[in-house]
């Protein structure tokens, strides 16, 4: 059932099972938005290891774009950074990350993993604009 959310036709929806954190998949962009339907959560290595796992089903091998809507994340473990990391570094293609609504500890993390990872990332202050700029870069296999 293909759904609208953030003006992404989205087909595919999961949340981890602590029910700290949403995915939602638009196979068409490649695009996962991750939200935190809570406010105040701090999202654990746990939640990691699931959305981990269902966004690489999704993505199959290919690359994709994610969008992380931060509103409601107060903090993250270092479980899930270092879950996040390792995804991001075993796969062969340049991924892309876009992040909006952050508080500033999410922010100074969101700093330290990008610089970390290598990863093309950026934040912004709203979604529409995130997603934009995500859309905007094409996908393609990381250099050697």
């Amino acid at each position: 059932m293909v759904h609208q959310r953030h003006g992404l036709s989205v087909s595919g929806a999961f949340t981890t099972s602590s029910g700290r954190v949403r995915l939602d998949w638009s196979p068409d962009e490649r695009l996962v938005l991750m939200s935190f339907p809570r406010e105040g959560e701090t999202a654990t290595e746990a939640d990691a290891g699931e959305a981990v796992a269902r966004m690489a089903s999704w993505a199959g091998g290919e690359p994709l774009r994610l969008l992380v809507d931060c509103r409601g994340l107060a903090s993250t473990d270092a479980g899930w950074r270092a879950e996040f990391a390792g995804f991001f570094r075993g796969r062969g293609w340049r991924d892309r990350v876009a992040w909006a609504h952050m508080n500033p500890l999410v922010g100074m993390m969101v700093t330290m993993f990008v610089r970390a990872t290598r990863l093309e990332g950026r934040s912004f202050r709203g979604v529409d604009e995130a997603r934009t700029w995500l859309l905007a870069r094409p996908l393609e296999a990381r250099a050697s």
